[in-house]
């Protein structure tokens, strides 16, 4: 190595080591924390001045920042270490600041994760030119959602909850049990939305909302907890 060039920092004060990983332009460095994350752009100086805060870790639902990889479709995602249904993501990590559209639990896992969620693997193609491909959209043969928030209230209910839908969208709403069962099935059109809950079983569920137009490939989602 050489040219090293080096920024002050200091000891986390949660306990969990955390990572750091680059770009595709290779012009961004990305470090986590446990419980914060932070972009450096390389090409400021001194290299102090380049370091900008992205985002907090919160809402004790949000998976920790402790494993970050560049994906082959150009998003950085974001894992923690085990036990945990989300990944976070960097949607644009070629882009400045809070433009690189960082988003916390933005996918969903198909399953709860077990320990180490992906594989210590090393940094692929770093010799080529093009080291992603931004057009990919599926695995393995399944189409990726990316998740967003969906205000539901109030929350805990009892007999309905108000949906907020996405402004200018239309689409469909469901409700599903934990197990992934759908229970309700609506048309939702470009307002808020009432459903009823009075009939369903005391329990946590998840309210989503697929948008008609969805070239982006976006879920709302929200998990309610109905009581009695």
């Amino acid at each position: 190595m050489t040219n090293p060039r080096h920024i002050p920092g200091r000891r986390p004060e949660v306990g969990i080591f955390a990572s750091c990983e680059w770009s595709p332009n290779s012009r961004f460095l990305y470090l986590m924390r446990a419980d914060t994350l932070w972009q450096l752009d390389t090409e400021e100086e001194p290299l102090i001045d380049g370091l900008e805060f992205i985002a907090e870790k919160t809402d004790p639902e949000v998976p920790w920042f402790l494993k970050a990889a560049l994906g082959p479709d150009c998003k950085i995602y974001i894992r923690q270490k085990s036990s945990h249904e989300y990944m976070n993501i960097i949607h644009k990590p070629d882009e400045p600041g809070v433009a690189c559209d960082f988003q916390q639990m933005g996918i969903k896992l198909p399953r709860i994760t077990g320990v180490g969620t992906f594989p210590n693997v090393p940094r692929f193609r770093v010799d080529e030119e093009d080291k992603c491909d931004p057009s990919i959209v599926s695995i393995v043969g399944e189409t990726v959602w990316w998740r967003r928030d969906l205000e539901v209230y109030p929350n805990p209910a009892s007999t309905q909850v108000t949906v907020t839908l996405p402004e200018q969208k239309q689409g469909r709403l469901y409700i599903t049990d934990m197990s992934g069962v759908v229970v309700q099935d609506h048309i939702a059109v470009l307002s808020d939305k009432i459903l009823d809950v009075s009939g369903l079983v005391p329990g946590t569920y998840s309210v989503e909302f697929l948008p008609e137009d969805n070239e982006d490939r976006v879920v709302y989602t929200r998990k309610v907890v109905v009581v009695r």
